[in-house]
């Protein structure tokens, strides 16, 4: 008999909200990669709005007190403080994080560069 092995993806879409930064590390380890998305055309620096959507209708709930780049920052020093304790002394244990901006067409043609 021949032995089969496969490749296994695991996605899992946190929402950005702040309440996952608690329940996230438990199902993190050095393998996985990590892409953090935010809303390039708003204002880095604005509040956070929660919004949540239900059944297709979107509500907002109202705002943080903390900035889109604030919660980048505390998504990326969770990853990197859960991963780190796991890894060993070799850089490829280091966690690998992309940071995306979307809504790039929405951006001004000087906010672009």
């Amino acid at each position: 008999t021949k032995s089969s092995s496969y490749d296994l993806l695991h996605v899992w879409d946190c929402g950005g909200q702040p309440i996952f930064l608690d329940i996230i590390p438990a199902f993190l380890t050095s393998r996985t990669m990590f892409y953090l998305l935010f809303d390039a055309s708003k204002d880095i620096n604005r509040n956070v709005e929660i919004l949540w959507n239900s059944k297709g209708h979107e509500s907002t709930e109202g705002s943080m007190e903390m900035t889109t780049l604030d919660l980048l920052l505390q998504w990326v020093a969770m990853i990197h403080t859960s991963v780190s304790k796991q890894a060993n002394s070799e850089i490829s244990d280091y966690p690998r994080v992309t940071i995306v901006g979307s809504h790039a067409d929405q951006l001004q043609d000087d906010a672009r560069e």
